[in-house]
């Protein structure tokens, strides 16, 4: 599974910064240039799918499945329900990212070690690194599903509004 093949949560930190490339001889140059090439290359794939509809379609999907579920009010605690949710959010994301990397012949330790190099030298690996990482961030998740919600209310009465003939309060 993606997370655990890369350790993501206990190895890819901004203070795991700890890896350097080296080479000798007369290829140096040229194994050092190479690999940011091939580097950003495959974070532009990445990237590319991230903002892709077939990442979003799914996911959308089961945002509005389950955003009824997170109503925002103050008495809405973190109960088991809710990580439950978010563990299949989580689930779907690092699934599809495995998938994606599969569809294109990376491993997921390759794949970690390009957003090692990023996070080491505060490259565009780092910010795709992030953000495949904010799905496992539960309170950012949880804000998620609670505007989601909100628009999804919003819409209903907008079109119950709408199929009365009405025109609806913005």
């Amino acid at each position: 599974f993606f997370l655990n093949q890369i350790s993501l949560r206990s190895t890819m930190t901004t203070q795991d910064s700890s890896i350097s490339l080296s080479a000798s001889g007369p290829l140096a140059n040229q194994v050092e240039a190479a690999v940011p090439s091939e580097d950003d290359e495959l974070v532009a794939q990445v990237q590319a799918f991230l903002h892709s509809k077939e990442f979003f379609g799914p996911l959308h999907g089961f945002l509005a499945k389950n955003c009824s579920n997170f109503t925002g009010e103050v008495s809405d605690e973190n109960d088991l329900k809710f990580t439950e949710i978010h563990n299949g959010y989580v689930n779907i994301v690092f699934g599809m990212v495995e998938k994606f990397l599969q569809s294109i012949g990376v491993t997921s330790d390759e794949f970690a070690q390009v957003c090692k190099r990023g996070l080491a030298s505060g490259g565009r690996g780092a910010s795709v690194f992030k953000e495949i990482m904010k799905a496992d961030d539960f309170l950012y998740f949880k804000d998620k599903m609670v505007m989601m919600n909100r628009h999804m209310q919003q819409k209903a009465q907008i079109e119950q509004h709408s199929s009365n003939g009405e025109c609806p309060d913005v």
